[in-house]
């Protein structure tokens, strides 16, 4: 498999995201990489169980955190 590897930041990924939020014709997205707003969240509560798990000691689910069923 051949990776592509862009110039600048993060293998050329900090190009495409400048482009994808400030360029008003942002270019396409063929691979689906755009993150949504269940992934934000997802990320925020991944962060917010890692520090529960540190200051008890246990694993934390996410279920533990929110409604599961807003997650679908």
């Amino acid at each position: 498999m051949e990776v592509h590897t862009g110039r600048g930041g993060h293998g050329g990924g900090d190009v495409v995201l400048l482009d994808d939020v400030f360029r008003p014709d942002p270019p396409a997205d063929p691979l689906g990489r755009k993150a949504g707003q269940l992934d934000g969240a997802y990320s925020i509560l991944t962060g917010i169980a890692a520090y529960r798990s540190i200051d008890s000691g246990r694993p934390v689910r996410i279920a533990e955190l929110v409604d599961p069923s807003l997650l679908e």
